[in-house]
């Protein structure tokens, strides 16, 4: 089955909230990598050889090729590609992993990770189910 007959058949209305909400999140994530980069302060002599602009500018840098992905993420979902349908739940496996392991190193407390860690695993599970799987062509 072609691209475009997929997409003739219509596209599930949860695969377009999941799209929808990427694209929203890379929004949010482009302000707070605005909100970094316009932040980070120009090394002074008194830093003692901690150069905090640089290091802000380039965590910035990062937010910005997220937000970048999350884009392509929506864009690709929004179009039924196959190549969005692994991005989207490699990113929620990566995110519930992150979750783990910063509590893991001393982090959020255990009930925080579940709580942020629901969202990701429901989209993970829904991505996983038949109907889903056979829209994009899996």
């Amino acid at each position: 089955m072609t691209q475009e007959q997929r997409s003739l058949q219509g596209r599930p209305i949860g695969v377009m909230l999941i799209s929808t909400l990427a694209l929203l999140w890379s929004a949010v994530t482009f302000l707070e990598a605005f909100t970094l980069f316009s932040s980070a302060t120009a090394p002074t002599p008194w830093d003692q050889g901690l150069d905090t602009g640089t290091v802000g500018q380039l965590l910035a840098f990062g937010g910005f090729g997220i937000a970048v992905l999350y884009v392509a993420l929506a864009f690709g979902l929004w179009n039924l590609h196959r190549w969005a349908w692994w991005l989207a739940l490699g990113v929620a496996v990566v995110h519930v992993a992150g979750s783990v392991a910063a509590a893991l190193l001393g982090g959020p407390t255990w009930a925080a990770v579940v709580v942020t860690s629901i969202v990701p695993v429901v989209i993970g599970a829904y991505l996983l189910t038949p109907g889903v799987r056979r829209a994009f062509g899996s």
